[in-house]
């Protein structure tokens, strides 16, 4: 921060972004008596930012108590309830307590269970305690063998290339929900043109789109080992600059077309387009999506500027 000397406190208007809604906050900010210009001043930024989470969790009707609540009627732990949802369970500690806001996606999917219970049941019947990442290394030849199909793309859990690719997609920042699909198009797309996927996940149809539970755990073993930051509490930011020299040209050029598409387009746009693919439409709620579907289903993509 400035010299305090050189600077002043007055009354104002801060705007927030969070989840694609814009949150207007009153109250005393810390400017530059030359510029004029706002100047980080912690205990005043850090109280627009907790009163900009209090009234964004005021808008879409959640809040803390009521995860728990939900979680107690159910008789399920932090743990299990964690594994259930995708996320760790230092995340979902984060919700309970109003530390921090849940991206869109796990909003969605939250929101969605609280509203219709037997979501609940569907996704526990099929996947109780998904594994970590750490975990499907721990039993690689498991894992190899049984993604070895239709679901996987015909490739075994490729951790750079998956690593890699995330870093690239992230590196001017992206929510989970983008991410996904970013993740999810490079690998259906990459499947359509060469007959397998690029980095061996399954994704399943989940209310808001494809989704892959491991992803969402590499997302927090990456910021974990600072090799990504959370920004405003939804964005994944690269901290690292990747090298993609693996993939070949025409691989290439499709991964910087998703990524031009997945940056002009927000959560919510991206959502909705993943809805209109026969994989998401022809797959029953919560089972694995087979890549043959990418077969027919991503032309436009493939030809679009």
């Amino acid at each position: 921060m400035k010299n305090i000397m050189n600077t002043y406190i007055k009354e104002t208007t801060t705007t927030f972004q969070i989840n694609d809604t814009t949150i207007i906050v009153p109250g005393k900010r810390r400017f530059d008596a030359t510029t004029n210009e706002p100047v980080f001043d912690y205990d005043l930024d850090n109280a627009l930012l907790i009163e900009a989470g209090k009234k964004y969790r005021e808008s879409i009707h959640f809040d803390g108590e009521k995860l728990i609540e939900f979680r107690k009627k159910h008789d399920l732990t932090q743990a299990l309830f964690a594994k259930i949802l995708g996320i760790s369970r230092k995340t979902l500690i984060s919700y309970e307590k109003n530390y921090a806001i849940p991206n869109n996606q796990n909003l969605k999917l939250i929101q969605s269970m609280i509203k219709d219970e037997t979501l609940l049941e569907k996704m526990s019947t099929h996947f109780n305690a998904p594994l970590t990442y750490k975990e499907m290394e721990v039993i690689g030849n498991i894992r190899v063998e049984e993604s070895m199909d239709e679901y996987s793309g015909f490739q075994a859990i490729n951790e750079d290339i998956l690593i890699s690719l995330m870093l690239f997609f992230s590196d001017k920042g992206i929510s989970q929900t983008r991410l996904q699909k970013a993740m999810f198009y490079s690998d259906f797309l990459n499947y359509k043109t060469t007959g397998t996927s690029l980095t061996g996940l399954y994704y399943r149809k989940f209310p808001f789109g494809p989704y892959s539970e491991a992803l969402n755990k590499l997302t927090d073993d990456l910021i974990r080992l600072e090799k990504m930051t959370r920004k405003l509490d939804y964005l994944m930011v690269s901290q690292e600059k990747v090298n993609l020299d693996f993939l070949t040209e025409p691989q290439f050029e499709i991964v910087k077309k998703i990524k031009r598409y997945i940056q002009k387009n927000d959560a919510k746009a991206v959502s909705d387009d993943s809805h209109l693919h026969n994989g998401w439409i022809h797959t029953t709620d919560f089972e694995k999506i087979s890549y043959e579907f990418a077969v027919d289903m991503l032309d436009d993509f493939l030809n679009c500027e």
